[in-house]
C-alpha cells in the first residue's frame, strides 16, 4: 500500500483534559485494537502516544488480523524513543518500526517471523524476545536475528516466561 493511499488525519484536536490526561505520568500503555472505527482511534492513539515522554512499555494485548494497512498507516512517521517492551501480537508488526530503541520484544499470537524482519531492519537494540514459536526451526531464527548469538539462547527465549509479566499477570 502506497503512502499516498494511507487516510491522513488533516485535523486532529485533543480536548484539554490536563486535570485528568497528564502524559509524563504514563509509563505503560495496555490497549486493544479492535475494528470498530480503526482509522480515528488509531489515529487519536498515536497522537496520545506521542505525548507521553516516559513510555516505556506498549502492550497490545489484543489486534485484528485485518489491521495491518490500518496500523501502517497510523503509526507512520511516528517515532516512540523511551519505549523499551513491546509486547504485541505478530499482527502488529508495523507498530514495531515505530520503537527503534526498543530492547525487549514479546510476540503475544502468532509465530513472530513477520517481527523478526522488522527488528533486523529498524531494532537494532533488541536483546530479548519472547513468545516466539520457532522451535523447529532454531537455526534460521538464529540467521535471521544476530542478536541472538546460540541456539540455546533462542531456545530459552522461547520457552521461558517472563517472571515479570507472570507476576503481573497473577499466574
Amino acid at each position: 500500500m502506497s503512502a499516498s493511499r494511507c487516510p491522513r488525519v488533516v485535523f486532529l484536536q485533543i480536548a484539554d483534559t490536563s486535570k485528568y490526561f497528564v502524559p509524563s505520568q504514563f509509563r505503560t500503555v495496555n490497549v486493544v485494537l479492535t475494528r470498530f472505527n480503526m482509522e480515528k482511534t488509531l489515529a487519536l492513539l498515536t497522537a496520545c502516544l506521542s505525548l507521553m515522554p516516559n513510555l516505556h512499555t506498549l502492550h497490545v494485548l489484543d489486534a485484528n488480523p485485518q489491521m495491518t494497512n490500518i496500523i501502517k498507516c497510523a503509526f507512520d512517521g511516528l517515532v516512540l524513543s523511551n519505549v523499551r517492551t513491546v509486547i504485541i501480537p505478530a499482527t502488529c508488526h508495523e507498530l514495531l518500526k515505530s520503537c527503534p530503541n526498543v530492547e525487549r520484544v514479546w510476540c503475544t499470537q502468532g509465530s513472530g517471523s513477520k517481527l523478526v524482519t522488522v527488528i533486523n531492519k529498524f531494532c537494532r537494540y533488541v536483546t530479548e524476545v519472547r513468545g516466539f514459536r520457532c522451535e523447529e526451526c532454531p537455526t534460521t531464527m538464529q540467521r535471521k536475528s544476530p542478536f541472538l548469538q546460540s541456539e540455546r539462547e533462542i531456545l530459552d527465549a522461547i520457552r521461558r516466561p517472563s517472571e515479570r509479566y507472570m507476576s503481573a499477570t497473577g499466574t
